[in-house]
This record gives structure tokens, C-alpha cells and sequence, in this order.
């Protein structure tokens, strides 16, 4: 087709469109000259419409009949004002009989009644006043049925109520308190409602109480059973199956321990018809493998072999068999029976002295052995499995009655402490009980302290004991603060209710007072919310108003306050004190909306279900705020839900960084609402099973941290919920890290003053912030929050200034240097456990965290269990750390170029007909440019799951100049680590040496080989050098060939052992690993400033060097490093002290056989070659690290060889 022809098809097309609308002509009027929003010039639009003639055209209009409506539509929109007319005629009579219809102001045509604005408004106002009068009779009649309705729902759930109150069924109350919810007040003042709660809380309580029994049971839990059985009689619950069942147990228990008495009884008479009557006991009952057991029938065994050895040497002594006598005294000693007097008369009727056997001997002696060693580490299960061995071999001695002894006390200590255990774990669930504790409840506690106490078990030894007093201590506090409740509840000021809460919380305090305490304080603060709404409201205009953007000196400011603030010793002890207190849950917070607030919105089928994951994880938009806020609050809570779920994925959203910045916004011009921003992450985050969506809700968490606080109340709570993922891998963990480093420097400089923009929000999709702690090579260490946007330059120049490391801005001899580590695995029971109970049964999921501690090494027990119970176990929809196939990060990266320049340089270098290989994996850290994102390279670690640590390090040495101490320390690690090869045993051990003299201030002798080992000899000495030769060999030879070193200074010290690392062929480099093209094998690339070096793989030797004049051009793709070399100048660098590197062929090909190289090879790896000159292609991993270093280290040198290649686009 011609383009003419295709113009004209368009055209064509575009006519038939039109033709099938109904076009309207509209008159645009510009309302000001500035173009400016909310500007309104009058004169300027009073000109437009009398220029247009719009109002001639709107005069005209009012001189005729604007209104004009069809004979049918007015009888219609009409006869409701007279519903007696029977046609348009009747009706029109009617209406000007009544006034409405006037002379001129109306005239009928044949089909269409005309009428002027005037007259059709006042014909307007009767219909609606007519349609209102109909409206108000429709509504009486719907509201009379709605009332009648509720009012019999309500006397229905009334009758329930009491049902359920009498007959104590969960099911009918939980069914028919949430209608009663709906009374004036919640019902508060309907005394059957409150008993109805009230028995409803009982209820729970006791299924709670059950379900333990039942977990005793399940692992029977011997010290537990006793009490939650007496507990369960004075609920009422004596006849419950699963409290039958622990009776059963309990009868049984006590059978075993009357059994394990005998055979203690037993095993100290040593009475043979005693023994076997016990053993047969714990047979029948099932102990045979106790160690009791055990060493009763060891025992059992020793004295019947004993007795019949004892009657064999008497029958043998009345016979005088003297042969016989002696191989039964031997039997005798052998089995420790030496002391016997018939053994003693027997040795004088020989008149020798026969000695206990060489078997006997080595067996004694191990046996002291490992006594010694079970006395030493106070192991109580080594000490029962070596009573066994000395009850087999008769062993007696101090030793042995020590090891007795000290088994005896430490059976004692265990004892008591389980004694301890049980109580507080008793004490722990009586004060969670609604009626909380009484005087009488902590006295067995106290007792079972004061007898460990008493034994010599005190609180300075025994850290359980330390434990017991300080939680004896809170459950008096707990006491106190009861009659605290009772008072304020007497009282009703919100000022004691407000005191008594707060003590409450702190202590994790559920009784039925402190509910009723916390809705006071709910109920009043809902009031004082409702009269400061206004207040609130303009305050919030206030702040907006007042927030600003930041200018780039502001930034630097505020980022150098936040350093200085962070992590201070108060925030740090907080952090503390909140870890692992599951009083600090996040539904224990009294002003997270009740269950019964939360779902009214529900159908009633749902409300249980929707209570249960109030505060988990959920793709569907909350109803309410999650805690109590005002109207206005609430209706922006309801926003921020939908701007989280939007931002993290789980509903469709265009521009997520404007949802972020609206989120931080709000948060900091209103301190509630900021509450509402923490607790709906921490809903969004707690079991959240999509990858992409809990990685994105963790950033919201980073921005939220950086820019406001939560509340004084919140903040327990939500050092408690990071704490509980402080130990996730990968990404997870390290936002779990910058948030609370964040939350340090905000608390305390409270809310920013400036807002954030939306490209600064935006870099948080690109890449991930993080919290890098930085190791300086002399031990010190840097923490630092890095910003999505901010690269290596920043890092450098902030981890300078902290430590006072001097270095030069525009060329740089330090670097940051990484090095990733092994891949880090977590066990993962608790998000299994949550992923089972959101498909199958919601309602375990309150109790979580103790199923998890119950069933902590036993998973796949228990998901065979529950496999039965419910179903298949749910699949995991979190493919890994960063989504499916480790990468759910796809729109971040690592550092890429443009593809028109990485298609550029595959040209230059013949590559386009086959993609390159892949370099190999690095084996030690490299140094980072400094156009890098810090968070580029986490992210790429993280998707292989593996950790970066960083070092700052040089990367350069300068060769003159005396080396400074961190110099010294930085080749210390490097030789430790193996990174700097040393050739010569000699040279490791004079390094080894200087290093322990510089460690311990010359104050460590040589020549002592024993000093010199327990001087940590080893750390000093690389890993491969330790695997060949022994410690011992080392300080040996210290000790024999270098003693003469402890002469010299410190400052002569050091430079001794940069001399000596100077011999290191690999002495000033940083390495790489690479391949060629054309194999498989791997290559260490080394480089420093006399070049670029090619490597063994053990690095102690070079292969070929190219010195860095020879380097002409240089460039890297996101996998390849290439350069062109000039062949002349490898030639004239012959005798410049690397000549003997050159003599080396890389690749089997020497500079001078290069015409025999093919150039149209493609992707083959070799040297070609282009006149004066060959082409050197690496694949790398480090690529772009490789060329900054190569580009740092050329614009050092001359004029005329500065590279003439394309840098980096980032540097550019």
C-alpha cells in the first residue's frame, strides 16, 4: 500500500467513528493569564464571554422556552403531584388551577410542553415535595420493620445469651455476644452481657488450660502434670477425658517413681534378692533403660559373679588346689573384689601377692580418665553413664567417691532447679488467669528459691536461680499493682486508669481488671479523641504546610546527626529489654481494637475468622484502623491499607512511589496515625507467605524508620516484632538491622522536618538500603545506613571521617573492599506452622510461638500429625529469600551498561556470534568501585543467599615512604588469610614471630616454645602452612632461628615485616579470577601499579605480566573485561623489573608468534592479532571492579598512555 492509500484508510476510519457519536460543541474558557491552579481572574472570563457572544446567546435563551419536554416524559415526571389525573390534559388543568402553571411562562405544543426556567422550577418544587411526602410514609413503614426486626434478633441473642450462660457453651456465646456488641455503650450496662463476656473468658481459659494438659501429656511432663491437674479440679474440669487421661499418667508416674526408689534402695545395699525384685519391677513397668536400671543390673551381675567365684576359691582353699586358687583370686581382682577377706586369706595361704591384671589396670585407668573429665565440665549425663562402668568393674577410691559426691549434688541442683522451673511456670499461668494471683500463690516459689539458696545453689552461680528472683519478684509487683487496678477502676479518673494500665502492661498482666482497665481507658480516649477532632485536623494542615524538601547540604546535616545518635546505650538496653518478652506482642497493646470493634462490620459467619487474623498477614483491605483513632484518623487509616497493599503488590498500582510518599507524609504530621503506619506493617509482614510482598512491606518499614517515630506506648512493641526477625537471612535480616539503627537516631531527634521526595522513594524499588558494618583492617569496625542512592563515594568518604583515615579525594589508594560468605540456612517451623493454621484451623494461631517451643526438633512428627488431623500441608508460596528461582527482584540489578555499548564492545572484540562464558566465582574479597550502589551488591549476593562482609583496605601501596601501622595490620590479615602467598617457611615464621612481638608489646620470650603456642602462635601462621606442619613445629622453629628479633623497636618491627612481605611476588595486589574463552580452566588476574599480572592458582607465582603502558585500550561488559595490548611496549619493558614475567606465554602463545593467531576465531580466547598490538579477553565476574582499577591506576601514569577506550557510562 501507497502512503497515501493508508492515509486515506485512516481518514476512512476515523469519519465512521465520528459518525457514530453524538457531537457536542463546548466553549473553553481560560480562567486566568498565569496559568495557575485555583486562580480565578473575574474580568479576564467576563471578556471571553461577551467576546464569544455567549451572553447574547444566554439572553436570547431566557426570552424564549429553554425547557422543552416530550408530552409523555412531563405526564411521567409530573403525575405525581396530582396521582388522581388521568392524561396530560387533566393534569395541566389541575396545575394551573393550583397555581404552578402561569400565563405566558408555559405553552403546549403538539408533541412537547415549553416552558421557561422559572415556570419549570416552581413545577420542579412541588414534585419534590410531593416525592417527599411519599418518602417519609415508605421510610415509617421500613423503619417500623427494621426495629421490630432487631428488637426481635435482640431478645433472640438475649435468650442465647442466658443459654449459654447456663449451660456454659462457647459456640452460642461467641455466636451471640457480637450482635449484643451493637447495644448503646457495647451493652457495659446489661448485666447478662457482661456475665455472658465474662463466662466467655472463663471458657477460653480453660481450653487454654486443657490444651497444655493435653501437651504434658502428649510429652509426658512429669513436673508439670501435678499442678495443671490440681489446677484443672479447681476449675471444674476433674472429668474432662484429657484430664482423666493425666490421672492415669500421674498413677503410672508414681509407680515408676516408687520403682526407680527401690532400685536406688537396692544399689546402695547391694542385697541380691533386693535387686532382682527392683529389676523385675522396671521391667514390667518399662524402665529397663533408665540408667538406674542399668546400673542395677551391672551390679546385680558383678555380685552374682562374685558369689560364685568367693564359693568356688573356698571350695578350692579346702581342697588346696593352689593353681586353681590363683586363677580365681585373679577373677576376683578383675571384678574388684580384692577387699574380701576370703581374697586376703587366700593370697597368705599362697605367700604371694597376685596384682590385678593388665586389662583391669587400662580399664581403672580410663575410667579415671573420664571421671576427671565429667567432674571437670559438672556432666551430670557422662557422670550416670560412668557409674555404670564402676559398678561393672567394682572400682572403688577417692576418685570414685568425689565422682559420687559431685553426681549426688549435681542430681541435687537439678532437682531443685526443675522444682524451680515447675513453679514458675505455674506461677507464670495463675497470673494470666482473670482472677490474677493471690498472697498464697507465690509462697511455693519463694521456697523452692530459698532451698536452692540454702544448698549453696545462689543467684551469683546459678543463673536459673538469678531468673526464678527477678520473675518472683515481678509476680509481687504484680500484687501491687492489683490493688493498683481495684483502686483506679473505685477512682474512674482517666489519670489512674491511664497509671494503673501502664503498670499493667509492663508487666504482661491479662486479668479480668485489666481488661476492664484498658476498655475504660479505650472508651475515654475515644472521647477526648471525638472533642480534639477539630484540633487535630488543623493540625495536621499545620505540619503539612510547614514540611519542605531538604536541599543537599540540609541532607548532609541531618545525615551526620542521625550518625551521632545512633545506637546510643539507652536505645541499645531498650532494645534489649524488649527482646524475647512476649509481653511486648503486639496484640497485648491495650489500644489495638477489640475483636468484637474490629468485625462488626462482618456477617457473623466471618467474625471469627476475621478476629483470628486481625493481626496477621492478608491480602483483603481492613474495615477499620487497627487501633483507636478519631473519624477523620480512621478514614486515613483506611487509605494508608490500601496504599500498602498497592505498594507491596497485592492490589494493582501505577506510580507506587507517590502511595510511599503519601505513607511517610502521614506519618509525620500525626503521631496516631503513625502508630496506625507501624502496626498495619507489622500485620502485613506477621506470616506473610508472597515474597515480593513482605520484601516490599520491609522497605515501607525502612522508610517509615528513617523519617518518624512510633509513639513512647508503641515502641516496646515494635523493638519486640524486629527482634523476632532479627535473625532472618539474607535481605530480611539486614532490613531488620537498618530499621533498628534507624529507630535509634528517630527517636531521639523525633520526627524529620523534611519530606521526602518521590525520586528518592523511588530508588527504594531499584535497589535495597542496607546496614553495612564495615571492618577496618586494624579490628576497628563502622556501622553505617546506606540509602538506596547512595554509592561507594559516599561510604568512603563517611567511613574516613569516622575513623580519621587520611587518603587522597581524587585519587584514592583505599577501597571498600567485599567478600561474600557461605550460604546462611534457617529453620523455618514457625512460617509452616502459620502457613498450616491460615488454611486449616486460624484459631491455633494465637498460640504459635508455643507450639513451636514444644515441638522444636521433632517437625516431622508433627507434620505427620497434622497431616492426619487436617490435610496436605499447604505449599509454600515464598519460593526462597528473594522470590522464585532466587530472584523476585527482577526490576533491581546489578550493575549494568547500556546495551548499545555492550553490542559495541562485543563488535569491537568479534563476540556477537556467541554469548560469553561466565567468570568463575570470586574466592576473595575484591575492591568496589566508586560508582557502585552499596545496594546493588547486597542484592546480588542476596539472590545467591549468600552474606557480604566488607573490609576498608588500600588497594594501592605506595612504594616509598615508611609503612604506617595500618599497613602493617592490613598485611597481617592478608598473609593470615592466605591471601598474600609466602613462599618460604622462613618467611612465615619471621612474620609469625614479628606479628606475636607487636601483639604483646615485645613482651614475650622467643625462645619459650609453650609461651609462644599459648600466645595464640596459630593465628598467625596461614591455614595451608598449619595443615602441613604442626604448631609445635612452628614455635620450634621460632624459638630455634629467630629469637634475635625481640632486639629491634616497634617502628623497626613493622618495617621488617613489609620488607618481608615485599618478597611476595604478589606483594601490592588485588586479585581477580577469570577464564579464557577457549577453556576451563581459571585464571587469578593480580593487579597493582606496575600492572596487570597473570597468576597461578596458588598465587605465589606470576605467569605473564602486562605492565600498564602496554595497555592501550581497555573496556567491560557485564561479564567480560578486554584490553589491547601494544606488543612494542612489552618488548622495551624487558629490563624494568618484570622481564622475567614476560618470558611466560599466557595461553600457550608468545607476543612474537602472534601471526599465526586466527582473528576470526569469534568467541575463541587467545591473542589476536591487530599490527602492533593483540586483544586480551577475560570473562570475569567482577568486570567492571577488574576496569576501575585498571582505570584508577592509568591516570597515573604519563600523558601518552592514558587509555583511550570508553569508561564506564556510570562514571561518565
Amino acid at each position: 500500500k501507497t502512503l497515501g492509500r493508508k492515509f486515506q484508510e485512516q481518514l476512512e476510519s476515523l469519519m465512521i467513528r465520528l459518525g457514530a457519536t453524538e457531537p457536542h460543541f463546548v466553549r473553553t474558557i481560560k480562567p486566568n493569564v498565569q496559568k495557575k491552579a485555583l486562580c480565578f481572574e473575574a474580568p479576564l472570563v467576563l471578556d471571553q464571554l461577551r467576546y464569544a457572544g455567549l451572553l447574547e446567546v444566554c439572553r436570547i435563551r431566557q426570552m424564549g422556552y429553554p425547557i422543552r419536554k416530550d408530552h409523555e416524559e412531563f405526564f411521567r415526571l409530573f403525575c405525581c403531584i396530582h396521582p388522581e389525573a388521568k392524561s396530560l390534559d387533566e393534569l395541566l388543568n389541575l396545575l394551573v388551577k393550583d397555581g404552578l402553571l402561569e400565563g405566558m411562562e408555559w405553552q403546549k405544543g403538539k408533541t412537547k410542553i415549553f416552558m421557561r426556567a422559572s415556570q419549570f422550577d416552581a413545577v420542579s418544587r412541588a414534585r419534590e415535595s410531593a416525592l417527599w411526602e411519599v418518602a417519609v410514609l415508605v421510610q415509617t413503614f421500613i423503619r417500623q420493620k427494621l426495629a421490630r426486626s432487631r428488637y426481635l434478633r435482640t431478645k433472640s441473642v438475649f435468650k442465647d445469651l442466658e443459654v449459654g450462660v447456663n449451660e456454659r457453651d462457647r459456640d452460642i456465646l461467641e455466636k451471640s455476644i457480637p450482635f449484643a456488641q451493637k447495644l448503646p455503650n457495647a451493652g457495659k450496662h446489661v448485666a447478662l452481657l457482661e456475665r455472658a463476656r465474662r463466662v466467655l473468658a472463663e471458657l477460653k481459659e480453660e481450653q487454654e488450660h486443657l490444651d497444655e494438659i493435653a501437651i504434658a501429656v502428649e510429652s509426658r511432663d512429669m513436673e508439670a502434670l501435678p499442678s495443671l491437674i490440681a489446677r484443672a479440679e479447681s476449675m471444674g474440669l476433674g472429668k474432662k477425658p484429657i484430664v482423666e487421661k493425666a490421672k492415669v499418667i500421674m498413677q503410672q508416674a508414681r509407680a515408676e517413681n516408687e520403682a526407680m526408689e527401690a532400685l536406688r534402695d537396692a544399689i546402695s545395699e547391694r542385697d541380691l534378692s533386693a535387686l532382682a525384685q527392683a529389676l523385675e519391677t522396671a521391667d514390667e513397668l518399662k524402665l529397663g533403660g533408665t540408667v538406674e536400671a542399668k546400673t542395677a543390673r551391672a551390679l546385680l551381675s558383678r555380685l552374682e559373679e562374685e558369689a560364685k567365684l568367693l564359693a568356688e576359691l573356698e571350695d578350692a582353699m579346702n581342697r588346696k588346689a593352689t593353681d586353681e586358687i590363683g586363677h580365681l583370686i585373679q577373677a576376683l581382682l578383675d571384678i574388684g573384689a580384692g577387699e574380701n577377706e576370703l581374697v586376703t586369706k587366700a593370697q597368705k595361704m599362697l605367700k604371694k601377692i597376685i596384682k590385678e591384671s593388665k586389662d583391669r589396670k587400662k580399664n581403672l585407668e580410663k575410667l579415671d580418665n573420664d571421671l576427671r573429665e565429667a567432674m571437670e565440665n559438672k556432666d551430670l549425663e557422662h557422670l550416670n553413664q560412668l557409674r555404670i562402668r564402676i559398678e561393672e568393674l567394682g572400682a572403688k577410691g577417692e576418685l570414685v567417691d568425689a565422682a559420687m559426691e559431685l553426681r549426688a549434688k549435681l542430681e541435687a541442683r537439678d532437682g531443685l532447679l526443675r522444682k524451680i522451673a515447675v513453679e514458675m511456670n505455674v506461677l507464670a499461668k495463675r497470673s494470666r488467669t482473670l482472677d490474677g494471683l493471690e498472697e498464697d500463690d507465690i509462697e511455693p516459689l519463694s521456697t523452692a528459691i530459698e532451698s536452692a539458696e540454702s544448698q549453696g545453689f545462689t543467684k551469683e552461680e546459678e543463673p536459673e536461680v538469678a531468673a526464678a528472683i527477678k520473675f518472683l519478684d515481678r509476680m509481687s509487683k504484680q500484687l501491687e499493682v492489683q490493688e493498683q487496678l481495684e483502686e483506679a477502676l473505685d477512682t474512674n479518673t482517666y489519670s489512674a486508669l491511664l497509671a494503673a494500665l501502664m503498670a499493667a502492661q509492663a508487666l504482661g498482666m491479662q486479668t479480668m481488671n485489666a481488661r476492664r482497665v484498658a476498655e475504660e481507658v479505650r472508651h475515654l480516649e475515644k472521647i477526648k479523641m471525638a472533642l480534639d477532632r477539630i484540633d487535630n485536623r488543623r493540625m495536621r494542615e499545620n505540619l503539612a504546610a510547614m514540611l519542605r524538601f531538604a536541599t543537599k547540604e540540609e541532607q548532609d546535616d541531618v545525615g551526620r546527626e542521625r550518625l551521632e545518635k545512633m545506637n546510643s546505650e539507652k536505645f541499645l538496653q531498650q532494645v534489649e529489654e524488649t527482646k524475647d518478652d512476649d509481653r511486648y506482642e503486639l496484640k497485648n497493646h491495650y489500644r489495638i481494637r477489640s475483636d468484637d470493634d474490629y468485625t462488626e462490620q462482618f456477617p457473623p459467619a466471618f467474625r471469627n475468622h476475621e478476629a483470628n487474623m486481625k493481626l496477621w498477614s492478608s491480602r483483603a483491605p481492613i474495615p477499620k484502623s487497627l487501633h483507636e483513632v478519631d473519624d477523620d484518623q480512621n478514614v486515613i487509616a483506611i487509605r494508608i491499607n490500601g496504599a500498602i497493599l498497592r505498594f507491596c503488590g497485592d492490589l494493582s498500582a501505577t506510580n507506587v512511589a507517590n502511595l510511599a510518599q503519601f505513607i511517610v507524609i502521614q506519618g509525620l504530621i500525626d503521631p496516631r496515625v503513625a502508630d496506625e503506619i507501624y502496626i498495619q506493617l507489622c500485620k502485613h509482614l506477621n506470616g506473610n507467605s508472597s515474597a515480593d510482598s513482605e520484601d516490599s512491606a520491609w522497605l515501607i518499614m525502612c522508610m517509615c524508620t528513617k523519617y518518624f517515630p512510633p509513639s513512647e506506648l508503641l515502641t516496646p512493641y515494635l523493638l519486640y516484632f524486629l527482634n523476632q526477625h532479627a535473625d532472618r537471612p539474607s535481605l530480611i535480616g539486614n532490613y531488620v538491622r537498618l530499621c533498628l539503627a534507624q529507630l535509634g537516631s528517630t527517636l531521639e531527634l523525633g520526627p524529620s522536618k523534611f519530606k521526602p521526595s518521590v525520586e528518592e522513594l523511588a530508588a527504594y524499588r531499584k535497589r535495597p538500603p542496607v546496614y553495612i558494618t564495615i571492618k577496618i583492617v586494624d579490628g576497628r569496625s563502622v556501622s553505617l545506613p546506606v540509602s538506596p542512592n547512595e554509592r561507594i563515594e559516599t561510604v568512603h568518604r563517611l567511613v574516613r571521617q569516622s575513623t580519621g583515615i587520611l587518603d587522597a579525594v581524587h585519587k584514592p589508594t583505599w577501597a571498600v573492599f567485599v567478600q561474600d560468605t557461605n550460604e546462611n540456612k534457617k529453620d523455618d517451623l514457625k512460617a509452616r506452622l502459620v502457613r498450616f493454621y491460615k488454611v486449616y484451623n486460624t484459631e491455633k494461631l494465637s498460640g504459635i510461638d508455643a507450639y513451636v517451643a514444644h515441638w522444636r526438633g521433632r517437625e516431622e512428627e508433627l507434620f505427620t500429625r497434622l497431616r492426619d488431623i487436617y490435610g496436605p500441608e499447604p505449599e509454600d508460596t515464598k519460593p526462597g529469600p528473594l522470590g522464585k528461582d532466587g530472584d523476585a527482584h527482577q526490576n533491581k540489578g546489578g550493575m549494568r551498561i547500556p546495551i548499545t555499548t555492550a553490542l559495541a564492545a562485543t563488535k569491537f572484540l568479534r563476540l556477537n556470534q556467541k554469548a560469553p562464558k561466565s567468570g568463575p566465582a570470586p574466592k576473595c574479597s575484591w575492591p568496589l568501585p566508586w560508582w557502585a550502589f552499596v545496594g546493588d551488591i547486597a542484592l546480588r549476593m542476596a539472590r545467591q543467599s549468600r552474606e557480604p562482609h566488607f573490609i576498608f583496605k588500600r588497594k594501592v601501596f605506595s612504594e616509598k615512604g615508611v609503612p604506617d601501622v595500618l599497613h602493617y595490620h592490613q598485611l597481617v590479615n592478608d598473609v593470615q588469610a592466605g591471601v598474600l602467598a609466602i613462599r618460604s617457611e622462613h618467611d612465615i615464621a619471621e612474620l609469625a614471630a614479628i606479628a606475636l612481638l607487636l601483639k604483646h608489646d615485645n613482651n614475650i620470650d622467643l625462645q619459650d616454645e609453650e609461651a609462644l603456642i599459648n600466645a595464640a602462635l596459630g593465628a598467625y601462621i596461614p591455614k595451608s602452612w598449619l595443615k602441613e606442619k604442626p604448631i609445635k613445629y612452628w614455635a620450634k622453629k621460632i624459638a630455634s632461628q629467630h629469637s634475635d628479633i625481640g632486639t629491634s623497636g616497634s617502628a623497626k618491627l613493622r618495617q621488617r615485616y613489609v620488607d618481608t612481605c615485599k618478597r611476595a611476588p604478589t606483594y601490592g595486589m588485588c586479585f581477580f579470577h577469570a577464564t579464557r574463552q577457549d577453556s576451563e580452566r581459571e585464571y587469578v588476574i593480580g593487579v597493582d601499579q606496575r600492572g596487570l599480572h597473570i597468576l597461578n592458582a596458588q598465587k605465589d607465582e606470576v605467569v605473564r605480566s602486562f605492565p600498564l603502558k602496554a595497555i592501550k585500550k581497555y573496556g567491560a561488559t557485564s561479564g567480560c573485561f578486554w584490553m589491547k595490548v601494544k606488543k612494542s611496549a612489552l618488548k622495551n619493558e624487558g629490563g624494568r623489573g618484570i622481564g622475567n614475567r614476560l618470558s611466560r606465554s599466557f595461553g600457550g602463545a608468545k607476543p612474537e608468534n602472534m601471526n599465526m593467531e586466527s582473528s576470526s576465531s569469534g568467541n575463541k580466547f587467545s591473542f589476536l592479532k591487530r599490527n602492533d598490538g593483540f586483544d586480551v579477553v577475560l570473562n570475569c565476574l567482577q568486570s567492571w571492579e577488574l576496569y576501575d582499577m585498571v582505570f584508577s591506576l592509568k591516570v597515573t601514569v604519563t600523558d601518552d598512555t592514558k587509555p583511550t577506550g570508553k569508561k564506564n557510562p556510570a562514571r561518565a
